[in-house]
């Protein structure tokens, strides 16, 4: 797996899966914390840093984030 920062955009791929994905803005802020081995919570302060939003939604926000990356087969995650 590779993963590069174009532009403040991040493009992650796996080519044994065949598979990349394109990252917003937020999902960049997520990734560039997940990469280095963030736990859940650190992944949630980094949202409720940067943003905007309130526990509850920067959690089901990063559930999903985490969820879409598994499917693709970008992670495996132990968080919960």
């Amino acid at each position: 797996m590779a993963w590069h920062d174009l532009d403040g955009r991040i493009v992650v791929f796996d080519d044994s899966m065949h598979a990349y994905m394109t990252l917003n803005d937020s999902g960049a802020t997520l990734w560039r914390r997940l990469a280095p081995g963030a736990t859940y919570t650190d992944l949630i302060e980094a949202l409720l840093s940067e943003y905007t939003v309130d526990p509850g939604t920067a959690a089901a926000d990063l559930d999903k984030f985490l969820e879409d990356l598994s499917e693709h087969g970008l992670v495996e995650t132990s968080f919960g």
